[in-house]
């Protein structure tokens, strides 16, 4: 793992590492229910489900950039937008906005088909979430 400098969060002031890019996994997931509640007012519907995570997955690489970017590559990629309308990188520039981070490039190694149902784009929303929480110090996955 290369590092890009330190951050001094600690309450010691100790130097803590802050890596130059980060990688997980997020999980494809199986709805055994699903319910749809209603209209919110932001378009978007309530629901109510039950769900089970599958060992289907993708991989997700979020890396310290220049300029805000989201890549997809792999045997899935098909389908998966690369501008500004991908989760992954809608969720990673609102919360830079928030805490005043710099941009990152998400890299997705896409094995979950892009609109079948198994909640990739979601996932791949989160995990990149938790991955700026390991590369952006003073961040944390709360």
């Amino acid at each position: 793992m290369l590092l890009t400098g330190c951050a001094c969060w600690t309450p010691a002031l100790k130097c803590v590492p802050v890596p130059d890019s980060v990688t997980g996994l997020a999980h494809a997931k199986v709805n055994l229910v699903l319910e749809v509640l209603g209209l919110r007012p932001d378009g978007y519907h309530e629901i109510d489900t039950v769900l089970q995570e599958v060992e289907l997955t993708d991989v997700v690489t979020v890396a310290a950039s220049e300029q805000w970017a989201v890549t997809a590559t792999g045997p899935r990629s098909h389908g998966v937008p690369a501008d500004d309308t991908n989760l992954a990188l809608k969720a990673a520039r609102l919360l830079g906005e928030r805490v005043q981070a710099s941009p990152v490039t998400i890299e997705l190694e896409k094995h979950i088909p892009a609109a079948g149902g198994l909640g990739g784009g979601a996932s791949d929303a989160a995990t990149t979430l938790m991955l700026l929480a390991k590369l952006w110090p003073g961040v944390t996955a709360e």
